[in-house]
């Protein structure tokens, strides 16, 4: 049995509530040009310094708030941290604001190609790449204000809704992009280019597929199952569809399977020639599930976030159940399984675990277990009992960050069994059931 030690994370210091963002893209030189504006608070202990992270980003400028005047800040500045000298020692019960005047390239470490700019690529994903200076934590949740500047021709996109747009005097256009419900920083995403959108609707709500001109005529038919499999998971977490909208993305060249955002999802070129519509639903169901588990639930740890992935896994069995029948979900749970036994050779099955796996292969392989454990646990407790716990456990989470102890002390109150064996077998890297 491999022993996982527990390894602590950073102490949170400081608290970003609303991030304003203004991004000006230069595409000729491939550089935005950035304003960021933090509006922040101390976590708990007072504070003097404001550390960011800034991977792939050159800073120009640093100013504080306050009363609307600027004042110019020191700062120290390196590839990957900008650490900022406040003006004065921060209580908890205080909040500052700081400016951040930034560039950065945007063709190598995004997902650029040609007249279409992607946040975040695949790349961006693995370099823990951000938009915006930021905290190395999944779980900072805040609002956002997303201001972007681009070509009048080009179509935006961003999380929360499009609050207005501007034509400016330079033949560019300015889209305002406002998030008022919470989002985790890392969900934050900047799609623009050269896009047809076509409109629909699941209830009132604007469902939009953003597709290349030559897949207009095509998109319905590839995403045509959205408004339904999004009803479907409101009735089965008990919760409606938490965001404003729902937005998918799909671009021919890019390679990755799929990025999951806040009230948005993008795509590579396998949801466009994939012509099994089976896989293609599955696809698009695991996004959805998404916008519960990953944006409405967050995990508070690494293994919080890999049960969010679990639970996300696990709806393209419950979709793939839903729509086609036990068998055909029992047979694509068993071909992940087999494809992650064959491809990945792995020590533990432990959903335990003290970072976010960096290789795709380990991912992969712990989530795909966890949906074969949540499989286990339905089997355990039973039909009603399992979606009763899944739909408290919900209402119980939502806007907050979860770990896998959570999940069994919600199944315990709802079935009134103790269930420690079973989750300790799962924490302890014992194989699951499933498994063997």
């Amino acid at each position: 049995m491999e022993i996982i030690k527990y390894r602590e994370r950073p102490p949170k210091v400081n608290d970003i509530l609303h991030i304003t963002l203004n991004l000006k893209f230069n595409n000729t030189a491939k550089i935005a040009s950035a304003k960021a504006v933090f509006d922040i608070k101390p976590y708990f202990y007072p504070v003097d310094t404001l550390v960011l992270n800034v991977k792939n980003m050159k800073i120009n400028s640093v100013f504080q708030i306050k009363n609307e005047k600027k004042t110019v800040l020191k700062y120290r500045s390196t590839d990957e941290k900008l650490v900022i000298n406040l003006d004065k020692k921060y209580e908890r019960s205080e909040t500052y604001s700081i400016l951040v005047n930034y560039t950065f390239r945007f063709d190598k470490n995004t997902g650029a190609k040609d007249d279409i700019f992607i946040f975040p690529s695949e790349q961006d994903i693995i370099s823990d790449s951000y938009l915006f200076p930021t905290t190395n934590f999944d779980d900072e949740i805040i609002t956002q204000d997303i201001f972007l500047t681009v070509k009048r021709e080009y179509k935006t996109l961003s999380n929360g809704v499009l609050y207005n747009v501007l034509l400016n005097a330079d033949g560019t256009r300015t889209d305002h992009w406002k998030s008022e419900k919470n989002i985790p920083v890392a969900m934050s995403s900047v799609v623009f280019g050269n896009f047809k959108i076509v409109k629909d609707y699941w209830r009132d709500m604007s469902v939009d597929y953003y597709v290349e001109p030559k897949y207009e005529q095509k998109a319905k038919e590839i995403f045509d199952t959205t408004p339904e499999i999004i009803e479907f998971f409101s009735r089965k977490y008990g919760e409606d569809f938490p965001y404003d909208k729902y937005s998918q993305v799909a671009v021919s060249s890019l390679h990755f399977l799929e990025i999951k955002v806040n009230s948005l999802s993008i795509f590579g070129k396998n949801i466009l020639n994939e012509d099994n519509k089976i896989f293609r639903e599955i696809s698009i169901a695991g996004n959805i599930s998404n916008q519960w588990f990953g944006n409405l639930i967050t995990g508070r740890n690494a293994s919080g976030t890999l049960l969010c992935e679990s639970f996300n896994t696990y709806a393209e069995y419950l979709w793939t159940e839903h729509r086609y029948g036990k068998k055909e979900a029992e047979a694509y749970l068993s071909i992940l399984s087999e494809t992650s036994e064959k491809l990945f050779s792995l020590k533990s099955d432990s959903l335990l675990v003290d970072s976010i796996p960096t290789k795709k292969d380990v991912f992969f392989n712990k989530k795909i277990k966890g949906a074969c454990m949540l499989n286990e646990l339905r089997e355990k407790v039973g039909e009603e009992a399992f979606f009763e716990s899944l739909k408290l456990f919900v209402k119980r989470n939502k806007n907050r960050q979860i770990g896998l102890y959570d999940l069994k002390l919600i199944f315990e109150e709802v079935t009134g069994t103790d269930l420690t064996v079973f989750f300790d077998a799962l924490m302890e890297g014992f194989n699951n059931p499933s498994q063997k």
